[in-house]
This record gives C-alpha cells, structure tokens and sequence, in this order.
C-alpha cells in the first residue's frame, strides 16, 4: 500500500503492539481489504466516534468467577484462559463514527478514486488506527474549500446529530449476512455532509517518512521436520484449545484473522506468520489448514483445503446451510482418501470412554440420549446472532446432535421435530433408524456461574449413564452403582487436537464420510427452525 502523498495527519497509537513495531521499523498490520466492494481511507479527522456496545462477550473480574474456573479446570487452563482474555482487551474497544478521510485504494469499478476526499460512515472499527477499510455503501466524495474550519475536538458534529439510519449499522460487518440499504445510507451521508460542511477543511499533503502498512507479516517458521500448518481465525477457541495442543506433531505456520486487534496476542516479535486476510494467499501451500473462523466460512475453506491434498481440520459446524454442506458433501465422494476431521470434543471425551463400557455397547446398538443444555446469553450484536451464522441450533447444538449420531455409529435419522417454545429456546426430538432417540433442549435461561454448562443422559437396557458438564460421571444399572468418575472438562480438547495433529503427522486417514450425517440431521433440524 504505498503511503506517499497522504494528508497531513498525527499518528499516536494506543496499542503497545502498534508503539512497538514503530519504534523496531516494522510493518503495522491493517484489516485486509474486499477488492471489489471496499475503500482504504486515511483518516484525516473524526467528527464524531462512539463505543459499540454489546458486541462481545466480557466476563467482571471477579475473585468468585475465577475460583469457579479453577476448581472446574485447573490452575494451568485458568492462566492460558486469562493470557487469552487479556489479549483481547483492544478487541473490545470497538467504535463507530463519522470522520473525513483520504482515499488510497478503491475498486476499479467506483467514482471514488485514490486521492479523493470522501466524508464517511465507520461501523464496527478498531479505536486506534488511522487507515480504514470501509464498504463503498458508507462513504461520499465531499468537496473542500480552503477557508473551511476544521474542529480541534472529535465528536464535533454540534448540531448535526447521527443519523438514526446510521446507527442502525454501528455492529455491522462484511461477513454478518445482514444487508445493507445503499441507496439511502448514501442519501443520508449526502446530507450531513451538506449540513456539516463548515467541520471540513482540505489539508496540504506530505510524506509520513518510514511508517509500513501492510496486511501480512511474513516471517521464516522452522517446521522442526512436522507438517506445516495454517490456522484461520484466532478467537478464544484457537488460543486455548488449537495453538497449545497441536505443538507436538504440527508446525504453525502462519495465522489468518481478519482483525488485527487480536493478532497482538503473539506480541511484538511474532514468530509465525500473520496475515488479515479471510482466505489463503496464492502460491502458499501447507500439509494442514485448521479452521476456526466464522461459522459460514468453515465450508469453503475446508473444500480449498481438500483440492490442495491438505488436511482440513473444521471446528464445528462443518456448515450453516444444506448448500454448503452439499457442496461439501460432493467434494469428498470426488476424493480417494477422506482428509478432514471435524472438531466434536465430546468424541474424545473420557466420559464417552467410561460409557461405552457401563453400557456394554457396541457400534450401532441403540442408546437413547436426554440432555438439557444452557447457553450464556449473547450480547445484542455477537456475531453468533448474524444470519450468516444461524441458529443457536448450528453455532451450538450441532455438539450435542453429533454426540447422538455418534454413539449409534451414525444411524440414519428417520423422523425428527423441532419447538420452539419460547424466544430462541429451542426443544428437539429425533428418532434413528436402529430404534435409538434423542430429546434435547437448548435455553439460555438460567445460571451464568459456569458459562455453558450441559446435563446429558445415555440409556440402553438396564444402564443409565448421566454425564454433567463434561466433568461429572456416574453409571448405575438395576442394582448398583457402576461407576463414579471426575474428570476436567478441557481434557477432551487436549485429547482431540493430539491426536488429529499425531494423524496428519503419520498420514492417516480422517474422520469417516459417515460422520457428514450429523451435520446434515443439524441442517435439516435447522431449515425446520428457519
């Protein structure tokens, strides 16, 4: 991105991460930008800027929350937990505003070119960088005078009050689903640039000497002779439960997140690779892509993943919608060995171990399966709430879906039902092929103490298995207690992810085309719900 010839403009970053790659000379990482539908712009002034509340989920720092966690998981995932949280503190720092800016990339195809003024509308953006990527919905070209008065202060739009138009898209992202009205956003931007005119001055250009921007930072990864691997999206997931437990077979690469606020977790001297693009780059090839971004993208990035011959390891879902997992779906009968593992922990679980025996059963013996499931309440504007992600259904209740596929060895779904008996609630009842069924019910009413928590329940014959939270264990036939067991909930993840990574590592093959059934009884539920 070339920075010569830009506006005058003071630099002074918030972010250590940022001060510090100032100060060494060294590239400062920018949000990728959409060739085709968005704009880079310089900010040369704010008018107006405001916090986005209710995007994120933040925890109160509370002595009583982390003595929870500490006896539910451990000192040493309690710390990593932290370490992870922490990082995402600028995450969380989010505004929206209005501010005046410079154009220097735009589409081939718009009226606005590199070197225009442009007056614009910025939701959902980092507090502390002056070089935006906006959608060209939300920006107009203005025309400055030179005996225009610029304002000293941000938020000094005075009379001229955000439109209510405008603050209808303060949470929006290219990735939500959510449409957006162009034809009256840019009418609505026409007009505050008119009413605010006198907020805007045209400004002399010059240099801004060494300061790099750019969106990758490619850096020289010794692979140690393991397989290489690429990760796409670094939310909490990837850093407590993918990055730690995948070091002993894999070799991380390189590290796609499309903001760079959460890059900083690797601080100042990275050493893989990052990068703010959502897909991969051209010409890079790697032995494993683990994939953990958002929801709707999972499928066309285990599908490159797959055409490349390289392992595609999917957190969960596989996909959000029957097209994408069609699609999925005849990829793989077009390849001769099955390349993915698709990351549902309860399968890896010790508890499932111990119930498999209590039980006495083998694969395809009917188990039928009760569990009552409570999710956290979703702030207003957490992208599990956009239409590109579904419902809780598919962001959530895919787990517990596959979990009863699974110990039927994956039986053919023969009647199912979906209630919706109050807000998003969700109640779901399935029946198999070999005589096995499910009741489940997801809400997100209840006790936060503990974040998710689940109660499940395992029949067959005279057994009852009844597994809480992942931690607690108890199976009891007609006349006794079985079995009484204790485990840590995070141990399943540690267990999935050595073993998929010790898989890539020997060249096994992955998960069984059969496993695919599980996701698509999740979307057939789903387009009941829809």
């Amino acid at each position: 991105m070339d920075t010569a010839g830009c506006p005058s403009w003071t630099f002074r970053p918030k972010n250590s991460f940022i001060r510090s790659c100032i100060s060494m000379n060294t590239p400062i990482l920018t949000s990728w930008r959409a060739p085709k539908t968005e704009l880079s712009i310089r900010i040369t002034r704010w008018l107006y800027t405001a916090p986005v509340q209710e995007q994120y989920i933040e925890h109160p720092r509370s002595l009583w929350l982390l003595w929870n966690y500490l006896k539910k998981v451990g000192a040493r995932s309690v710390i990593q937990k932290l370490r992870s949280r922490f990082s995402e503190n600028k995450r969380n720092q989010k505004i929206f505003g209005v501010g005046v800016g410079l154009i220097l990339e735009s589409p081939s195809s718009s009226n606005l070119v590199s070197g225009n003024h442009v007056l614009f509308f910025a939701p959902n953006h980092p507090s502390d960088t002056d070089i935006l990527c906006i959608h060209e919905a939300f920006v107009v070209a203005v025309s400055l005078a030179s005996d225009q008065s610029l304002p000293s202060t941000e938020n000094s739009l005075g009379s001229c009050e955000l439109p209510d138009l405008l603050l209808q898209y303060v949470g929006w992202s290219p990735y939500s689903g959510l449409e957006i009205d162009v034809e009256n956003i840019q009418k609505t931007l026409l007009m505050l640039e008119q009413k605010c005119s006198s907020a805007l001055k045209k400004e002399n250009c010059k240099s801004i000497g060494n300061l790099q921007i750019t969106e990758q930072i490619n850096v020289d990864t010794p692979t140690k002779g393991k397989p290489t691997a690429v990760l796409f999206g670094l939310g909490n997931y990837a850093k407590t439960a993918i990055i730690p437990n995948i070091r002993s077979h894999i070799s991380l690469q390189r590290v796609h997140e499309i903001d760079p606020d959460q890059l900083a977790f690797f601080g100042k001297k990275p050493k893989v690779s990052l990068d703010t693009a959502p897909h991969p780059r051209i010409g890079l090839t790697f032995d494993a892509w683990f994939i953990a971004g958002f929801h709707h993208t999972h499928t066309d990035l285990a599908i490159a993943a797959l055409r490349q011959s390289a392992y595609a390891v999917i957190e969960k879902p596989l996909a959000t919608t029957r097209l994408q997992y069609e699609k999925f779906s005849n990829v793989m009968t077009q390849l001769s060995k099955a390349r993915f593992f698709l990351c549902f922990h309860k399968r890896y679980s010790e508890l499932h171990s111990y119930a498999m025996h209590d039980l006495d059963s083998t694969p395809g013996d009917p188990v039928d399966m009760h569990c009552i499931v409570y999710e956290i309440p979703l702030p207003r504007l957490h992208w599990y709430n956009w239409p590109n992600s579904g419902s809780r259904l598919v962001s959530n209740g895919c787990h517990w879906l596959d979990y009863f596929m699974y110990v039927n060895g994956y039986s053919n779904a023969i009647d199912y039902r979906v209630w919706r008996p109050r807000g998003s609630d969700i109640s779901v009842q399935v029946r198999l092929e070999n005589g096995a069924y499910l009741s489940m019910s997801l809400t997100d009413t209840g006790s936060q103490r503990l974040g998710v928590r689940d109660h499940i329940e395992l029949r067959k014959g005279g057994v009852t298995v009844k597994m809480v939270d992942g931690a607690y264990y108890e199976a009891e036939s007609r006349t006794r207690v079985l079995r009484k067991k204790k485990v840590n909930p995070l141990n399943s993840y540690a267990q999935m992810y050595r073993h998929i990574g010790k898989s890539i590592a020997t060249g096994a093959d992955g998960d069984s085309l059969e496993s695919l059934r599980s996701s698509e009884l999740t979307l057939i539920l789903e387009d009941l719900i829809t």
